[in-house]
């Protein structure tokens, strides 16, 4: 099958924050032969009817019945919202609903969460996005974090959106170690009558998908952060109001997930502890 390679448009959009991540909290650091695991507990709240709270591991040796309890976190957002690098020794978790500080950006948009990392090998907890949208990769290593606005951004610092984008998509890359945000805006060929944007991670490139009704994949993007270039692989959005849609792969077939998408039902990751 022929593969075509467009290179996007880079917007010419850098955003630095004034202030690195600060230490929030810290937790007994990993010891070399031990890694990250997690699970997690419903908790009541007066706010809402009902939150999450993320217990945090350490496994030896691989082994889930040889574990001992580093943290615990609440109001962090299940499935997707815990990542982790590849050697499961930095653990990456998404808390909602968080008060903005006054030195942060204001991102208040309901779609943004705070991103807090954790350091195996120093234990220490930092915050390290206050505005991350629901749906983000952090690449494997462990050194950007990507996420999709499928809004029109008007204005960056002030978050001021029109309607939601159709043919275009806004990502942005965020730099954890050098504290800055870019933002790419990849184009498809015809606008989506409806569907949605999404992101997931192959080692370390972010692969973007426009999907339509029904979780057709319409096209597909990779954006490779190091090298800061985006490139479309292929683009079909031509078909999506025709018959011929059902012969594009559908975004929930397992063939299609990255490995976030099957950590929380893998019991050496989520473990089952009540």
């Amino acid at each position: 099958m022929m593969r075509i390679f467009l290179f996007a448009l880079f917007l010419a959009m850098q955003v630095s924050f004034s202030l690195p991540a600060e230490v929030v909290a810290r937790f007994s650091p990993l010891q070399d032969n031990e890694r990250f695991a997690f699970a997690i507990q419903a908790v009541s709240s007066e706010q809402v009817n009902m939150q999450r709270k993320v217990i945090f591991y350490a496994v030896t040796n691989n082994d889930i019945e040889n574990i001992s309890k580093l943290f615990t976190w609440e109001n962090v957002i299940d499935n997707g919202g815990i990542q982790f690098t590849s050697n499961f020794r930095t653990a990456f978790f998404a808390v909602r609903g968080e008060r903005r500080q006054p030195n942060e950006p204001l991102l208040n948009h309901h779609f943004f969460n705070s991103l807090y990392m954790a350091n195996g090998d120093t234990g220490e907890i930092k915050k390290v996005m206050p505005n991350v949208m629901l749906s983000f990769r952090v690449s494997k290593d462990g050194r950007f974090v990507g996420f999709i606005n499928g809004w029109r951004l008007l204005d960056f610092e002030n978050n001021i959106f029109s309607h939601r984008e159709r043919q275009r998509a806004n990502i942005f890359i965020f730099d954890i170690k050098n504290n800055t945000m870019r933002q790419f805006e990849w184009g498809i060929s015809r606008p989506m009558s409806e569907g949605f944007w999404s992101i997931r991670r192959v080692d370390n490139i972010f692969r973007i998908y426009a999907v339509a009704r029904g979780g057709y994949i319409l096209a597909v993007a990779d954006l490779a952060p190091t090298e800061m270039q985006l490139r479309t692989l292929w683009d079909r959005a031509y078909l999506e109001e025709t018959f011929e849609i059902i012969s594009l792969p559908n975004i929930d077939a397992p063939g299609w997930y990255d490995d976030i998408s099957f950590q929380f039902r893998n019991p050496n990751v989520r473990l089952q502890r009540r």
